[in-house]
C-alpha cells in the first residue's frame, strides 16, 4: 500500500560496526534543494518512479518529494550497503494528503521502508509508516516472526499537516520521536541481517 504524501528531507545518519579502516560515520541527505531527485551528496544513486517535485513546508518550488499515492509512485533508494546500516538515525518531514485503501496484507500506508528478506510477514528491517487502523505514525524493525518492535505516536496524524519524524535504533534499542518528542524507547535486543532484497 502506498500514500500519498509529501517528504521534504530524508536523511540517514547511521554508524556500521567497525570494520579495517572504513569509515562508519557518514549522513545520507536527500534534501531536493536543488530542485532534483538524488541524494544530496551522490552517495547512492536513487530511482525515482512515478514522483514529482513540489513545495516544501516553507513553500519553495520543488523542493520537496511527491508521493502520488499509488502502487507505481515510489522512490528506490537502491541497495547500497550505506542504506544497511546495523545502528542509525533516519530523519524525515512528512504531511500526509490522503489515505490509500488499495493493496493487500497490513493496513498501512509505507513512507520509507527496508526489507530483511523476501516473502510478506516480518521483513521490515526498518520503516516508517501511516497505520491506517489507528491513525498513528508507527515504526517497527524484525528479526523474524519471533521478534519485533513496534513503536506508534502517541497522538493521531492529522492529514495537511507537516510532521517531523525520526527513528533511532541499534542492536539494544529503538526510539521514535514526532516534532522533536520521544514517544517511546523500546528494548529491540536483536541485529538486523538485511538481506539482498530488489525492488525493480
Amino acid at each position: 500500500m502506498k500514500i500519498k504524501t509529501i517528504i521534504l528531507i530524508l536523511c540517514f545518519a547511521q554508524v556500521f560496526c567497525a570494520i579495517s579502516q572504513i569509515d562508519t560515520n557518514y549522513v545520507l541527505s536527500f534534501n531536493f534543494n536543488q530542485h532534483q531527485i538524488t541524494e544530496a551528496d551522490n552517495k547512492v544513486a536513487i530511482k525515482p518512479v512515478g514522483v514529482s517535485l513540489t513545495d516544501d513546508r516553507f513553500g519553495n518550488k520543488e523542493s520537496a518529494l511527491f508521493l502520488h499515492g499509488h502502487a507505481e509512485s515510489y522512490l528506490n533508494l537502491g541497495i547500497s550497503p550505506l542504506l544497511k546500516p546495523k545502528k542509525g538515525t533516519i530523519s524525515l518531514w512528512a504531511k500526509l494528503d490522503r489515505r490509500v485503501y488499495a493493496g493487500k496484507g497490513f493496513d498501512s500506508n509505507p513512507i520509507i521502508e527496508t526489507k530483511n528478506g523476501p516473502g510478506d510477514d516480518f521483513i521490515i528491517a526498518y520503516c516508517i509508516m501511516y497505520e491506517c487502523n489507528n491513525g498513528r505514525y508507527v515504526t517497527c524493525s524484525s528479526k523474524d516472526s519471533t521478534k519485533e518492535v513496534f513503536i506508534c505516536s502517541n497522538d493521531k496524524a492529522l492529514f495537511n499537516e507537516w510532521y517531523h519524524l525520526v527513528v533511532t535504533y541499534d542492536n539494544d534499542y529503538c526510539s521514535f520521536y514526532v516534532n522533536g518528542k520521544l514517544q517511546q524507547k523500546y528494548r529491540k535486543g536483536f541485529d538486523i541481517v538485511f538481506k539482498n532484497v530488489v525492488k525493480a
